[in-house]
C-alpha cells in the first residue's frame, strides 16, 4: 500500500522506525548486511525512504563503501538527491542515530509494518472481488485462503542460517527425546514395527496407503486414526468418501471394543458383547476422531474443511478414504485432459496441503486392474500397480502396500499371512512390516504384539 491510499485511514508505518535504519546505515555501511536480511526497499512506507535503500543496496551490490558521501554521490548522479531532501536530510538522518544496537529490531518493526499494509491491500482486493460476484464461489474461497496462506509464509519465510544455529536447536530436539526416552521423531501409529522403521508418520509427509479392494485399506487406515485420536490424544480428521459416519463408526467400536463386527451391525449381541460396546463408546466419546463422510466430495472442500479443523481445534492427522473419489473442481478441470491428470492435481495439492497445516496426510488409493491378471503367485502388489501411479509416485513421501496372502490361500492364517509393503520411503528403508489382521474385529495389529494373539 503506497502513500496516499484511499482508505480514508492512514495505513500501519513508522516513519521513525526507517529513518534511524537508513540513518545507522549511513554511520556505519557494514550494517547493511544485517539489515537487508530482513527488509527489502518495498517495505518502506515512504517513497523517499524506499528510493534511498534502494541506492544503498546499490552501492553495497557494486563494492562500494557505503557513507554520507557516497550516498550523495549516487543519489546527485542519479537525479535524486532533491526528491530525498539533500545533503541536510541525509546529515540529520545520521545525527539521528545514538547507536545501532536496535538497528535490527527496528528493521522488524519495518517488516511488521509492511506485511499488514499487504495483508490490508489482499483484503482489499478480496472485498472488491467479493462484491463483483463474478468469480466461481468455490475458486474464490480456494484462491482467497491461498493467497492468506502465501502471505503468511512470505513473513516467516526462514533465512541462511549458520551451522552453530543449525546445531543449537538440533542438539534441543535429541535432548528432549533423550531425556523422555522419545523413540519416534513422528506420530506413533500404533503399528510398532511400522513405527520402529519409519519413526512414527512424519508432518508434512504425504502417505500412499493402496491395496486391492477385500484387503482392508479402511480397516488399516481406521486402526491408525483411532490410536493417534484415542491413545495420543491427538485431533484427527478423516474423509471418507465411501463410507458413512454410522459405518464407520460401527468399525470403530468393533475395532476398539474387540468385538465381532457383524453382531454389532445387527445389534444381535450377547450380554458380554453389549457390556464391551458401552464401555467401548464411552471411551471412544472422548476421542479427538472427526469424521467428514461427503461423498465425492470436491478437492476445494477438502483443504478448505481442513484448513478449518486445524484453525478450530488443531489437527495432527489427515486421512482421506479414498483418493480416486475426491473430485476436482469445474474451474480446475478445464486445462485437464485426462484421468491421469485429474490424480496429479489432487496429488500435488494433498502434498501441499500436508506442508501448509505440519501435518501427515494418508491417502487410500485403488491399484490398477493389471493385479488381477497376474498369476496367484504374483499378487503381491508394486508401485507400478498403483492406479494413475506416475504423480502418486513423485509426489508421496512414503508408499505401502496391505497385503494378504490369506486372501488368496484359504488355508493360510490371516494372523500369519498379513503384510504391509514398503515400496517407497524417501527417508528411510525398503521393508516389510508382518501384521495379524482380524477379520470379525476389522481390526490389524502388529504381528510382534502377543496382547491379543489367538
Amino acid at each position: 500500500m503506497s502513500e496516499g491510499a484511499t482508505t480514508g485511514r492512514i495505513p500501519p508505518q513508522n516513519l521513525e522506525a526507517e529513518q534511524s535504519v537508513l540513518g545507522g546505515i549511513i554511520l556505519k555501511g557494514e550494517v547493511l548486511d544485517r539489515v537487508a536480511e530482513l527488509v527489502s526497499p518495498e517495505d518502506f512506507y515512504k517513497e523517499t525512504h524506499r528510493v534511498l535503500f534502494r541506492t544503498m543496496l546499490s552501492l553495497h551490490t557494486e563494492g562500494e563503501k557505503i557513507d554520507l558521501i557516497t550516498v550523495s554521490d549516487r543519489l546527485r548522479e542519479t537525479g535524486e538527491l532533491d526528491r530525498v531532501g539533500g545533503v541536510e536530510f541525509l546529515t540529520s538522518l545520521s545525527e539521528r542515530v545514538l547507536n545501532l544496537t536496535n538497528i535490527e529490531h527496528h528493521a522488524r518493526i519495518i517488516r511488521e509494518k509492511a506485511f499488514y499494509r499487504t495483508l490490508i491491500d489482499e483484503a482489499s482486493a478480496l472485498i472488491e472481488k467479493a462484491f463483483q460476484g463474478e468469480e466461481d464461489v468455490e475458486q474464490f474461497m480456494l484462491t482467497s485462503m491461498k493467497n492468506l496462506n502465501e502471505l503468511g509464509n512470505q513473513k516467516n519465510a526462514k533465512k541462511v542460517q549458520r551451522i552453530d544455529e543449525v546445531l543449537r536447536t538440533t542438539f534441543s530436539y535429541i535432548d528432549e527425546r533423550y531425556k523422555h526416552k522419545q523413540p519416534f521423531t513422528g506420530l506413533p501409529t500404533g503399528f510398532t514395527d511400522f513405527d520402529r522403521l519409519t519413526a512414527g508418520l512424519q508432518n508434512s509427509d504425504l502417505i500412499i496407503l493402496a491395496a486391492r479392494p477385500g484387503m482392508g485399506k479402511t480397516a488399516f487406515a481406521l486402526n491408525i486414526a483411532a490410536h493417534v485420536a484415542l491413545v495420543q490424544r491427538q485431533p484427527v480428521l478423516f474423509f471418507s468418501c465411501e463410507m458413512s459416519s454410522r459405518q464407520l463408526a460401527l468399525r470403530v467400536i468393533a475395532s476398539e471394543g474387540r468385538i465381532d463386527a457383524k453382531n454389532v451391525k445387527t445389534g444381535q449381541l450377547s450380554e458380554r458383547e453389549y457390556q464391551q460396546l458401552i464401555d467401548t463408546i464411552g471411551r471412544i466419546s472422548d476421542g479427538k476422531l472427526f469424521i467428514d463422510d461427503t461423498g465425492g466430495i470436491k478437492l476445494s472442500e477438502l483443504v478448505l474443511r481442513s484448513r478449518r479443523q486445524k484453525r478450530e481445534s488443531g489437527l495432527a492427522l489427515i486421512v482421506i478414504d479414498y483418493l480416486q473419489l475426491v473430485r476436482l473442481d469445474p474451474y480446475l478441470k478445464r486445462s485437464i485432459n485426462n484421468r491421469e491428470q485429474e490424480i496429479a492435481e489432487i496429488s500435488r495439492t494433498l502434498k501441499e496441503l500436508a506442508k501448509e497445516l505440519d501435518a501427515p496426510v494418508i491417502a487410500l488409493s485403488q491399484l490398477n486392474r493389471e493385479l488381477e491378471k497376474r498369476g496367484a503367485k504374483e499378487k503381491r502388489p508394486k508401485l507400478s500397480d498403483l492406479r494413475e501411479s506416475g504423480a502418486l509416485e513423485q509426489d508421496a513421501d512414503l508408499i505401502a502396500f496391505l497385503h494378504r496372502e490369506s486372501y488368496f490361500d484359504k488355508e493360510l492364517d490371516d494372523q500369519t499371512g498379513a503384510e504391509l509393503l514398503i515400496e517407497k520411503h524417501r527417508n528411510g528403508a525398503l521393508d516389510k512390516v508382518q501384521l495379524r489382521f482380524f477379520g470379525q474385529f476389522t481390526r490389524y495389529e502388529s504381528y510382534s504384539d502377543d496382547r491379543y494373539q489367538a
